[in-house]
């Protein structure tokens, strides 16, 4: 079982809800916690803020610099 789907059935959501809070579709949201397609960086930063385990920040605050050197590119 996936990591984002642990944390979805934890948290009690749906699919649909999960996807909303990750901010992307349904449909990409289902393609991530199946394995068909990796996340993204901006989409597996905001999963790991919903996390929020201490050792997750630091991979967010990674995150958010990769996300802005690629906005710049």
């Amino acid at each position: 079982m996936s990591m984002i789907k642990k944390l979805r059935l934890k948290m009690e959501l749906s699919q649909e809800e999960m996807a909303k809070q990750l901010k992307i579709s349904t449909n990409a949201y289902r393609n991530y916690e199946s394995g068909a397609r990796l996340l993204p960086a901006d989409v597996l930063m905001r999963f790991l803020q919903m996390r929020g385990e201490p050792q997750d920040m630091e991979l967010v605050k990674i995150l958010e610099e990769v996300c802005t050197i690629r906005k710049q590119q």
